[in-house]
C-alpha cells in the first residue's frame, strides 16, 4: 500500500500517528527515468514485535529531496526493501520504526545513492539527522499538527543485506 501524505488539518484517530522523512536519492542526475518506481518498503509487525506480519507501506517521493509526511497505524514497522525500476535491495529486517498514538515521529531523512555500473547496480544508504530544519517546515506548514501532537526524533538505521 502506497502511503499517501498528511495534510495538515486531517483528522487523526487514537490508532495512527505521523511518520516525517525526506526521501533522497541521486536518480535525478539519470533523467527522472527512476524516480517515479523508487520506494522504500516497510512492513508493519502490529502493536507488539510478535504480531507478526501483516501489510507492506511503500514510501514514494514525489520529487527528490521532498518532506513526506505520513499518517499510518500505531505500532511497528520493519524495512524491507528498497526498489528502483526491475532493481531492489534488501534491507536489514531487524531495524525499522515505531509509530505511536498522537505522535510526529521524525525517523530522519533517508537518502539512497545508486551507482549504476557497466554490468551492475549497487546503492550506499544511510539516514542522515535533519532535525532543525524538518522542525522549521512542520511549524511553518503544518502547524495544527505541530500543536496538536507530541514531536518526537528516533531516527531509524537503513542498511543493505
Amino acid at each position: 500500500m502506497i502511503q499517501e501524505k498528511h495534510i495538515d488539518g486531517q483528522s487523526i484517530s487514537n490508532s495512527e500517528g505521523i511518520v516525517v522523512t525526506n526521501l533522497i536519492s541521486n536518480t535525478d542526475e539519470v533523467g527522472n527515468i527512476f524516480v517515479p518506481h523508487l520506494k522504500y518498503i516497510a512492513v508493519y509487525q502490529g502493536e507488539s514485535n510478535d504480531a507478526g506480519l501483516s501489510k507492506k507501506v511503500e514510501f514514494t517521493p514525489d520529487k527528490n529531496s521532498d518532506h513526506n509526511i505520513f499518517k499510518l497505524p500505531v505500532g511497528h514497522y520493519k524495512w524491507w526493501q528498497i526498489v528502483f525500476g526491475n532493481h531492489y535491495f534488501l534491507l536489514d529486517r531487524n531495524e525499522g520504526f515505531e509509530v505511536k498514538e498522537n505522535t510526529v515521529t521524525y525517523i530522519g531523512d533517508l537518502k539512497t545513492i545508486i551507482d549504476y555500473g557497466f554490468m551492475s547496480i549497487s546503492a550506499e544508504n544511510n539516514v542522515i539527522d535533519n532535525q532543525e530544519e524538518i522542525t522549521k517546515f512542520l511549524l511553518k506548514n503544518y502547524p495544527k499538527l505541530m500543536s496538536e501532537s507530541v514531536f518526537e526524533k528516533k531516527l531509524t538505521i537503513l542498511e543493505s543485506i
